[in-house]
């Protein structure tokens, strides 16, 4: 699909009189800002909405206005964010687009005016995807949430770049260098805990600190943009590292489906996501031994979920 259909589908969901959205500043610069699509109803939940478009400045938060009026009506506070991009005014390097979400996702729990003590998730889409799991996996409590969702996110930078599948790699070098040396900085995959069976001197390891909330993937088996191996690498290396998570793969769906309410793909999402409001996260996440991986498979998906042993 081109882009051309990616912003066709934003655009024909939603109305410019949508009740309840409010534009919001968070930092001093244009682009840290951000829509609140406030319910009429009592929130039950706050939803970060990070958009995707290879981290390039032409992509913008528009691309996830249908999903924050999804949201809304779902009774559930929507902050759909605006970042810097690279090509954007004071965005040359990488790390800036992530201190911006950083700020957005504190911004959302603590300095919004919104209702305390409600559960906070993350949902990205493509680079906005590898963006929230960048910040779950940092392990700061002032931008962590209780559940960051990727939606055919880029988890995995260096398989980007040396896959002939997928379109990404040109943008990968652009965003983050041609040294893929330096990609375990900024790529999600290599920010997991170490495997529970390694056997490496502690010095070689990388950092043992644990998400302070739970993940959770959804890809299109279809996409050609961001190949589905991105969330299949990331799954199985969170299992070894002895993670419990899910993982939905939506059979006919590609990439950019999901940014349409009435998907398949938004719905595993939203089921993910209502989940986690019956049995909310409590403690930060936890590792060890996992029980026999569960396989759930209907028409449209197939559910995979890794879960501790008891």
């Amino acid at each position: 699909m081109s882009t051309g259909g990616l912003l066709s589908v934003s655009r024909k969901k939603v109305s410019a009189k949508v009740p309840g959205k409010q534009q919001v500043s968070y930092g001093v610069s244009a682009e840290q800002v951000g829509d609140l699509w406030i319910p009429d109803v009592k929130p039950r939940a706050l939803v970060a909405l990070l958009h995707g478009g290879f981290w390039q400045a032409s992509y913008g938060k528009s691309l996830m206005d249908a999903l924050a009026v999804d949201l809304s009506k779902r009774g559930m506070v929507a902050w759909n964010m605006e970042y810097r991009r690279i090509g954007s005014q004071n965005c040359k390097q990488p790390d800036a687009m992530l201190a911006d979400v950083a700020a957005g996702l504190e911004a959302m729990r603590t300095k919004l005016n919104l209702p305390s003590g409600l559960p906070a998730v993350s949902v990205g889409h493509s680079a906005g995807g590898h963006l929230a799991y960048c910040l779950q996996l940092s392990n700061n409590p002032r931008s962590c949430v209780e559940l960051a969702i990727s939606l055919g996110g880029v988890l995995d930078l260096r398989y980007g770049v040396e896959c002939e599948a997928g379109i990404g790699q040109n943008s990968i070098k652009q965003t983050f260098g041609q040294n893929t040396s330096s990609y375990k900085t900024f790529s999600p995959i290599d920010k997991l805990p170490p495997c529970l069976m390694n056997r490496l001197p502690v010095s070689h390891q990388v950092d043992l600190s644990l998400p302070l909330g739970h993940l959770a993937l959804v890809h299109g088996s279809r996409d050609k943009i961001v190949p589905i191996e991105q969330s299949i690498r990331f799954f199985i290396s969170a299992a070894c590292a002895g993670l419990p998570m899910q993982f939905r793969q939506i059979k006919k769906e590609g990439h950019f489906e999901v940014l349409d309410p009435t998907s398949a793909s938004w719905r595993a999402t939203i089921d993910i996501i209502e989940e986690t409001l019956v049995e909310p996260v409590t403690g930060g996440q936890k590792r060890g031994p996992l029980a026999t991986t569960s396989r759930n498979e209907t028409e449209k998906e197939v559910m995979l979920r890794t879960t501790l042993k008891k």
